[in-house]
């Protein structure tokens, strides 16, 4: 009995210990400072736009569009986005989704492309975000039964 009692006893301690240095896992990894502040600059007001084109021509449905962007705060790589005054064309939404979307800064090993975002639905957008200005260009690829017009690539020229 006495053997068991100190077998138990050792066996309680020697989890204590591996429990007790396994620890908390440390706080949470710093945001990239450019991450961060790209995100700032992306987050700080509704966009709209100075400038819309679909295979260099130049889309004026797009004239009361507005884009917002939300970020984590923790980690400043990506959040969602909302938009208003969505053009009333059936497939505007191929090429913006006209709710619940999300982005991210697009990942490339342990670091962001702070030069590219990817939307929820896959599209891949270069980024240039300035304090003033967005420009984001896409290509929404061709789909069977769309309506002609919403595919091919796009550009975004936006201002606040």
């Amino acid at each position: 009995m006495k053997y068991i009692q100190k077998l138990l006893t050792i066996a309680a301690v020697f989890s204590l210990i591996i429990f007790i240095s396994c620890g908390g896992g440390g706080s949470d990894p710093e945001p990239d400072p450019q991450g961060k502040e790209k995100g700032e600059l992306l987050v700080a007001s509704a966009w709209v736009p100075t400038s819309v084109t679909n295979e260099n021509t130049p889309r004026d449905e797009w004239a009361n569009f507005s884009l917002s962007f939300t970020i984590n705060t923790t980690t400043y790589d990506g959040g969602s986005f909302s938009v208003s005054n969505m053009p009333s064309e059936t497939d505007a939404t191929k090429v913006w989704p006209s709710s619940g979307g999300q982005w991210n800064f697009k990942a490339s090993g342990d670091q962001l492309d702070l030069g590219t975002i990817v939307r929820s639905d896959g599209i891949e957008m270069a980024a240039n975000i300035t304090e003033s200005s967005l420009t984001l260009s896409f290509t929404v690829p061709e789909t069977s039964g769309r309506v002609e017009g919403f595919e091919g690539a796009w550009v975004f020229t936006f201002s606040h």
